[in-house]
């Protein structure tokens, strides 16, 4: 084993990827169900908000993959069997993504390139990229977060983005292009997130089986300085470094948001394993189990919420089904109902889990990984 740690899920990762799926339903809300007009700054602070769930989810896949080959390097399991595994759960995540795009979003839109398909190609690549020593996995995010701003430049990102949507022909050419630069969340540059997640957990020997690393909050503060520093502009900067930091963007992921999330995640990280993974962890159950559950609230919370929008335009007669995206109802209604799907959801996880999560789409994967064995 690489760090001789144990085998336990460590509760901190569960507790951060619970703040990550919370913050998301709030985002999601607002964003698909209501206008800025009339409530802007409550708004904005959804917006704001929103923007955190997708690194932290991008960073855990590369820790948490980690953790996980640590615990089944140290297994009977052959070589063979564990590489075996990660592929198949990386492409059933990546094929789940892609029928999750049609089921809530419509067919038009499969190739939009969301989170799911994006996890689900990270966790293939980072498996064939796990020998590579921490340090190069960080030179890499540093390259790809160097060469993405141009590489999109040349690609024509910008006349496929109208209003923060994504607008693609259905070619093979316009296909591509979606997954490595141009969709919600393409390759490039957003793999910088789990492979700094693997390199962290490796150089962290998987956080915690060492109480004194003070590595991650230090390097935490360092990054989002850093960030600030870019998004500010920076009047002594030349202006190609300004040009490549890009502003605090999160469509596309500029460099200064990137290096300040992966701060924020990396403190949100630290925090929480000083606070649960010794602490104990009295009172944050449900956030942990929220944390284990993400996908399946991921799937639900946007069924719950964009179909019956659809419903709604069906029933008031012809015309487009998404008439109603993003003027449905007020943001204040938006997030009360989002607090709500949140509480009446808790509950329901914990049968849910009482009963080893069986059915839930975290149960899939690992039916899939097992090429179709349950255990």
């Amino acid at each position: 084993m690489r760090g001789g740690g144990r085998g336990n899920r460590l509760v901190s990762v569960d507790a951060l990827r619970g703040v990550a799926i919370l913050l998301m339903i709030q985002v999601h809300f607002v964003q698909n169900l209501t206008p800025r007009a009339g409530w802007e700054r409550l708004y904005d602070l959804s917006i704001w908000l929103g923007y955190l769930p997708a690194p932290i989810f991008a960073f855990l896949v590369g820790f948490s993959l980690w953790l996980w080959l640590e615990r089944e390097e140290g297994s009977p399991a052959s070589s063979w069997g564990i590489g075996e595994r990660a592929i198949r759960r990386g492409v059933a995540l990546f094929l789940g993504g892609l029928v999750f795009a049609v089921v809530i979003w419509l067919p038009y839109q499969v190739f939009d390139w969301d989170i799911l398909t994006f996890l689900g190609a990270a966790t293939a690549i980072l498996y064939f990229m796990r020998k590579c020593p921490p340090g190069m996995l960080v030179a890499i995010a540093a390259a790809i977060m160097a060469c993405s701003p141009r590489l999109r430049e040349m690609s024509g990102y910008a006349s496929h983005w109208r209003d923060d949507q994504y607008f693609y022909r259905f070619e093979p050419e316009e296909i591509l292009n979606g997954f490595l630069l141009q969709g919600y969340f393409p390759l490039l540059p957003w793999l910088a997130f789990p492979l700094t997640g693997f390199a962290s957990a490796e150089l962290t020997c998987g956080l915690a089986y060492k109480r004194s690393n003070r590595m991650l909050p230090v390097d935490g503060v360092a990054l989002i300085g850093l960030s600030a520093l870019w998004a500010g502009g920076g009047g002594f900067l030349p202006r190609w470094l300004r040009d490549l930091g890009g502003g605090l963007s999160f469509y596309p992921a500029s460099t200064a948001f990137i290096l300040g999330a992966l701060g924020l995640v990396l403190l949100g990280l630290w925090a929480f394993h000083v606070l649960l993974d010794y602490g104990g962890t009295d009172g944050f159950g449900w956030l942990a189990r929220y944390g284990r559950f993400s996908l399946s609230t991921y799937v639900i919370h946007h069924a719950v919420h964009v179909w019956p929008m659809y419903a709604v335009a069906l029933a008031a007669g012809p015309g487009d089904i998404e008439r109603f995206y993003g003027n449905a109802i007020s943001t204040p209604l938006a997030l009360f109902l989002a607090f709500a799907f949140i509480m009446v959801f808790a509950p329901v996880l914990s049968a849910w889990e009482k009963r080893g999560g069986r059915w839930s789409f975290e149960h899939f994967l690992r039916w899939a990984s097992r090429g179709g064995a349950y255990g």
